[in-house]
């Protein structure tokens, strides 16, 4: 009798078996996960040296991007800049969407041994739930003051996670 029960118990057992187990995974996924959406991206490149000794903030150029969110929905924005970097000082950069300064804020960037050569240097910036419309991405800068900066071979990727 027990043989003709056998399979039915082992297919019941395995289905309970899979729901402890997924709920456990489930349990386990992390909550800082952002909703999925949809991923758009937009992408700006300059290789000529720019140059800097001011100490106030200013557009990077070839350094801009524009992204558009549509109406009722929002935006996860995710920035990665990268570039050649020389300069006898510490060099600040930071990225703006739309008029708002991005985190985490201004980056220290420095060429090491400062003025010896130039460095590949990156940075990573975010704003989430960036409202409907179009936004400009900007890549600023600033040097310290009256000491020059030059960047080279610059690159910019945006990623937005429309939701």
């Amino acid at each position: 009798m027990l043989n003709r029960f056998k399979i039915p118990v082992i297919v019941v057992a395995t289905v309970l078996l899979n729901q402890v187990v997924s709920r456990a995974v489930s349990a386990g996924t992390p909550a800082a996960f952002l909703p999925p959406g949809t991923t758009r991206y937009a992408v700006a490149s300059a290789s000529s040296g720019a140059n800097t000794t001011s100490g106030s903030m200013s557009n990077l150029p070839g350094m801009s991007a524009s992204i558009t969110i549509p109406e009722g929905r929002r935006g996860d924005v995710f920035v990665l800049f990268c570039g050649d970097l020389y300069t006898t000082s510490t060099t600040l950069v930071q990225a703006m969407i739309g008029g708002t300064v991005a985190l985490p804020g201004a980056l220290q960037l420095r060429a090491s041994p400062p003025g010896g050569f130039s460095e590949s240097r990156c940075g990573n910036f975010y704003k989430l739930n960036v409202g409907a419309g179009t936004k400009t991405i900007r890549i600023q800068w600033a040097s310290t003051p009256g000491q020059l900066s030059t960047m080279l071979n610059r690159s910019l990727l945006v990623t937005v996670n429309i939701h």
